[in-house]
């Protein structure tokens, strides 16, 4: 498949003065290129539009402060200011993007959904292709078997306008599986207080989505670590999955994990944001016999998990991770090969249960003692910052404590169990705040927009 244009350095400064003008920068200098091109095409397929009717949901399940589902796809330009907060207050809102972008203008007309669940809508295009979902809100309805004979690329009719929600406010009922499926790219879709967990499939990619999931949108927020129930996280990749690809993704307002991975094979994950990952006091004193205590509190949440090993050809490039990355092999688990961590800040943001004062991790690697026999973790590093508030003596931010020996190799190097604190492999440690509007990610983005990439399916 197509990968993304060479790293672009986060040494380039940016002229923007607000994250979400950067996140959401339009047709940038490779726009302007194609414009004559789009003036030709853009008018026959602006010929073809005309109105229809967007899918209205039924169900037992609304986010809360959500706009009402789209009762119809009208020409008139969306609402700058109208209200499409999620779940928690904590998530930093990303400004719509502005309505006369010429990518989106220039897609093709909406189809008319034969069905308001998104499983069931993709079920009718199994021969692939192009197909743009009207602005509304839609169920999840899990994908299973989905293998389109040419590729299918679904984008939203105007990004982060078409929300994908659960079914219904229990347990069970908040995950979208993606399972035995291949060939298809989600692009400018609001993943919006559910999971999605890719399974068992390959050649499936993100471009430009958004995913949140606070604590406070989960069913049962007090057990979903002890009892294993529907954590609430961003995106999960297992089950021996390969070639899944994120690009552009915002990952803001979690409750648990912002990725989780585990077997897998070949996962990209490139000017990638994650922010906002938080379950605040929610889980304080509710331990049992099933897990164990951090604390008090029964549970952790990382940026970026690695689960129980297995994990081969994962890329994490100029992107920002807003809390620690976690890369361990568990009790009995296999090797991690071929990890590539390429221009990323990290940020040990502040939150309830952590705040500033109390550590400055922002990554945490190691091969447990209990991991299978000869499991290594081979990691590779490249311009890489870590972040930490002034007020805190940041004496550690990359930590292997609990590491088996020489089975841990970082840049070449066999780390000792001996060695806890790894410090020296960061390229550079800032304290202060770190401004994601120049971040690797804001300057990746600024390079390859979610216009211009649109540009690139419409023109070919």
């Amino acid at each position: 498949m197509a990968r993304s244009p060479d790293r672009v350095s986060s040494r380039t400064s940016t002229s923007a003065a607000e994250t979400d003008q950067i996140l959401q920068a339009t047709a940038g200098r490779r726009q302007a290129i194609a414009v004559v091109a789009l003036a030709v095409s853009a008018l026959a397929l602006l010929a073809l539009r005309g109105g229809n009717d967007s899918p209205t949901v039924s169900g037992d399940y609304t986010p809360e402060s959500s706009p009402p589902p789209t009762e119809a796809a009208e020409e008139a330009e969306p609402d700058a200011d109208a209200d499409t907060s999620t779940a928690t207050e904590s998530v930093d809102e990303e400004a719509p993007p502005p309505p006369d972008t010429p990518g989106e203008d220039a897609l093709p007309e909406p189809i008319e959904p034969s069905s308001n669940v998104l499983g069931d809508i993709l079920d009718d295009y199994r021969d692939g292709g192009l197909i743009v979902l009207p602005a509304g809100r839609y169920l999840v309805g899990d994908i299973d078997g989905l293998n389109p004979s040419n590729r299918l690329t679904v984008v939203a009719e105007r990004r982060n306008e078409v929300e994908i929600v659960r079914t219904a406010d229990e347990i069970g009922e908040t995950d979208f599986w993606i399972k035995n499926s291949s060939n298809v790219t989600f692009a400018g879709i609001w993943f919006r207080d559910v999971s999605t967990v890719v399974s068992s499939s390959n050649d499936i990619e993100f471009r430009y989505t958004r995913h949140s999931y606070p604590i406070e949108a989960h069913p049962d927020p007090a057990n979903t670590w002890c009892s294993r129930n529907s954590q609430p996280n961003g995106l999960e990749i297992n089950g021996w999955s390969e070639n899944i690809d994120l690009y552009g993704v915002s990952i803001d307002g979690i409750g648990n994990d912002g990725i989780k991975v585990v077997q897998s094979d070949d996962v990209d994950v490139v000017g990638t944001v994650i922010t906002n990952i938080n379950h605040g006091f929610l889980q304080k004193g509710n331990t049992n016999g099933d897990c164990s205590s951090i604390d008090g509190d029964n549970y952790h949440y990382d940026g970026i998990q690695f689960v129980n090993g297995s994990v081969d050809d994962f890329t994490l490039r100029d992107s920002y991770v807003g809390r620690r990355i976690v890369m361990q092999i568990d009790a009995d688990g296999e090797s991690n090969g071929n990890v590539t961590i390429d221009n990323v800040w990290l940020m040990a943001e502040s939150t309830e249960q952590y705040p500033a004062e109390y550590d400055c991790v922002t990554m945490l690697m190691r091969v447990n003692r209990d991991a299978a026999s000869g499991a290594r973790q081979t990691v590779t590093t490249n311009d890489l910052r870590s972040f930490c508030d002034p007020s805190i003596d940041g004496d550690l931010h990359w930590t292997t404590g609990g590491n088996r020996s020489d089975s841990l190799i970082i840049n070449g190097q066999a780390i000792p169990e001996s060695q806890t604190n790894t410090n020296a492999q960061f390229d550079e440690i800032r304290f202060g705040r770190a401004e994601i509007a120049e971040s690797p990610a804001a300057v990746w983005r600024e390079a390859n927009s979610y216009q211009s990439w649109l540009l690139e399916q419409l023109l070919g």
